[in-house]
C-alpha cells in the first residue's frame, strides 16, 4: 500500500479531563471557582522517544514544481531528481506542407524565489529524452516511477550550465530531427498520441534545481521558415495546467551514519533527521505520559493548559546547516498503529471559504528550534488512558511540502546531553 497524505475528519478533544472520570460537564477552568484551582504546574520530565524514518513513495505527479538534479550531502548522502512532462501545442499553431524547421529552442523557467539547492558553483548537465509513451494527467505517479521503459534510447538535447550564472532560465537547442517529428505530427493532428514529452535526466552537478512549470519561459518553440520566405515562422509548446507532469526522486542512504537506524524501534541516537523531496520522517512516541496521571494527579481533577513538544536543530558541526540550510517548516499528523497513510489533527486545519487547509508549523530562528503545540494530542491520549485504553495513533513530524521541498533538519532527540528534545505540558488541578 502506497503512503499517501489523506485529509481525514477528526473529533475535536476535551482538554479537561479527569484520572477516571467522563463527566464532562464538571470539566474546563473557564468554569472552576478560582478558589478551588492549585497552582498552574509544569512539567518537563515526559519521556520522548524520536526515530528516524525513511519515508514510501509518496504522489509526486502534478505538482507545481519540477526537480532535477543530483546532490551529496555530507549528512544526508545522495539524493537525485529528473522529471518527466507532456507539451502542448498552446499557441494552437500550424505549418504549411512545404514548411522547413530550422532550429527547436527549449528553455526551463526557475522558481524564482528559491531556485536551486546545494553546490552553485559545481557545472550542471542534464540530458533530454523524448517519452516513446504517454503519461496521463489523470493518472496517479509515484516518486519512484519506472521510467526506464518510456523512453528513447538516444537524448535529443541536453543543458549545461552553473547554477549561480542561471538566475531566471535556462535554455538549449534540441535536435533538428525531433523538430521534424513535432512539424509532422502538428500537422497530421496526431501531436497528443505521438508527442508524448520530454524527460530530463542529470549526469553531472551537486545541486538541485526547481523549475515552475507554469513559467512563460517553460516550453519550446520550432523555428522554421518556407522556401518561398526569407523571414522565420514559429510555433510554440508549453505545458498547460492538464499536462502530466511527474518528479521522480531517489536517495541512497548507504554511506549515512542513520542509515542502520531505520530498521530499528528502539534507538540511542541523540539525533532525529528530517528530509524534504521524499526522504525522511521523524516519529515521537511518549510511552511514559500515562504515569502523569498516577505521580503528579492523585485521582484530581485536571485541566491541561498548554503542552508543547520543543525539537531543537542541531548544532552545526553535526548538521551543516550552513550550508544545508534547515527546513522552514513542517507539519504535525498522526499515523494509526498499522496503516501507511497518515491523517491530519484538526488544531493544524483551517477553513475558509469552503477551503481547508494544512497550518504548517515555522522555524523559530532566534532559538533555533521547531515548538509543536500538542495541547490537543496530550489531553486526548490522557483522555485515552484515563479510560484504561491505549492510545492507537503516533505523533509524526514531516516537511511541510515533501515533495517539493528543498531542505532537511538534523533536529536533537531526547538522548541529546545539552538541548534534548522535551514535551513542556503546563496544567492545574482542581477539588471535585
Amino acid at each position: 500500500m502506497r503512503n499517501g497524505f489523506i485529509l481525514a475528519a477528526a473529533s475535536v478533544v476535551v482538554l479537561s479531563l479527569t484520572n477516571g472520570c467522563d463527566n464532562e460537564e464538571k470539566m474546563g477552568a473557564d468554569i472552576i471557582p478560582a478558589s478551588d484551582i492549585a497552582a498552574i504546574k509544569i512539567i518537563d520530565t515526559v519521556t520522548v522517544n524520536a526515530y528516524t524514518e525513511k519515508e514510501s513513495a509518496l504522489v509526486s505527479s502534478n505538482q507545481n514544481y519540477l526537480l532535477v538534479g543530483m546532490l551529496e550531502d555530507p549528512v544526508f548522502g545522495q539524493t537525485q531528481t529528473s522529471f518527466a512532462a507532456k507539451f502542448s501545442n498552446t499557441s494552437y499553431g500550424s505549418y504549411k506542407d512545404n514548411a522547413i524547421v530550422d532550429s527547436v529552442v527549449l528553455s526551463l523557467g526557475f522558481n524564482l524565489s528559491n531556485p536551486s539547492y546545494g553546490d552553485t558553483i559545481t557545472e550542471c548537465n542534464i540530458d533530454i529524452y523524448p517519452l516513446e509513451k504517454k503519461i496521463y494527467y489523470d493518472s496517479t505517479y509515484y516518486s519512484d516511477f519506472d521510467i526506464s521503459g518510456y523512453l528513447s534510447e538516444k537524448p535529443v538535447g541536453s543543458f549545461k550550465f552553473s547554477p549561480q550564472n542561471a538566475k531566471t532560465l535556462i535554455k538549449t537547442n534540441l535536435d533538428v530531427e525531433y523538430g521534424n517529428k513535432i512539424l509532422q505530427a502538428t500537422r497530421d493532428t496526431t501531436f497528443d498520441e505521438n508527442i508524448c514529452g520530454l524527460y530530463f535526466k542529470p549526469t553531472e552537478g551537486n545541486s538541485i534545481m526547481r523549475f515552475s512549470y507554469s513559467s512563460s519561459y517553460t516550453g519550446y518553440t520550432v523555428y522554421y521558415h518556407l522556401p518561398d520566405e526569407e523571414n522565420a515562422r514559429n510555433v510554440s509548446y508549453s505545458i498547460a495546467n492538464d499536462d502530466a507532469r511527474i518528479n521522480l526522486i531517489n536517495h541512497d542512504y548507504s554511506s549515512t551514519k542513520f542509515n542502520e537506524e531505520f530498521s530499528k524501534t528502539e534507538t540511542e541516537s541523540q539525533y532525529a533527521y528530517l528530509q524534504s523531496l521524499v526522504g525522511t520522517k521523524i516519529r515521537v512516541d511518549f510511552p511514559n505520559l500515562k504515569e502523569l496521571n498516577k505521580e503528579n494527579l492523585n485521582g484530581k481533577y485536571y485541566s491541561i493548559l498548554r503542552a508543547q513538544l520543543i525539537a531543537p536543530l542541531a548544532e552545526n558541526e553535526i548538521s551543516n546547516q550552513e550550508s544545508f540550510p534547515a527546513l522552514s517548516s513542517l507539519i504535525c499528523v498522526g499515523r494509526y498503529e498499522g496503516e501507511e497513510n497518515i491523517f491530519y489533527f484538526p488544531e493544524y486545519l483551517k477553513t475558509q471559504n469552503y477551503v481547508t487547509t494544512i497550518v504548517p508549523i515555522s522555524i523559530d530562528e532566534k532559538n533555533q528550534q521547531y515548538s509543536i503545540n500538542l495541547t490537543a494530542r496530550v489531553a486526548d491520549m490522557l483522555k485515552t488512558y484515563s479510560l484504561g485504553s491505549t492510545p492507537k495513533y503516533s505523533v509524526y513530524l514531516y516537511p511541510a511540502n515533501p515533495v517539493t521541498d528543498f531542505s532537511r533538519s538534523v533536529i536533537n532527540t531526547n538522548k541529546h546531553s545539552d538541548k534534548p528534545m522535551r514535551l513542556v505540558v503546563e496544567y492545574i488541578t482542581y477539588e471535585k
